[in-house]
């Protein structure tokens, strides 16, 4: 699933910081529990939908997320959330405008 003609392209960047913002705790504290993988796969979706957008202009942070979510599926918690923590950072600089 991509950005659909006409929709505001910055929505789903916005969408993707804020899941990024509350599933890094949620990892932390609770990385086991039936919420964080209902976190992680609207992550999952939301990172679908702005595929064509990151991959346009920051596909480390596709790279990063990618790594993000084979650390989940291999249950390596830390892991999981440092990557998360650095795809929060790159969404960041890209909705402030500053190059990464």
């Amino acid at each position: 699933m991509n950005i659909e003609p006409g929709s505001d392209p910055l929505a789903v960047l916005r969408r993707l910081h804020t899941q990024l913002r509350l599933l890094t705790p949620a990892v932390t504290l609770a990385p086991d529990t039936p919420e964080v993988t209902t976190m992680l796969a609207g992550l999952a979706e939301t990172a679908a939908a702005a595929t064509t957008l990151l991959s346009a202009v920051e596909p480390g942070t596709l790279t990063v997320l990618r790594r993000a979510f084979a650390c989940a599926r291999a249950h390596q918690h830390n892991e999981t959330a440092s990557e998360l923590v650095t795809a929060h950072g790159r969404i960041s600089a890209l909705l402030r405008g500053e190059p990464h």
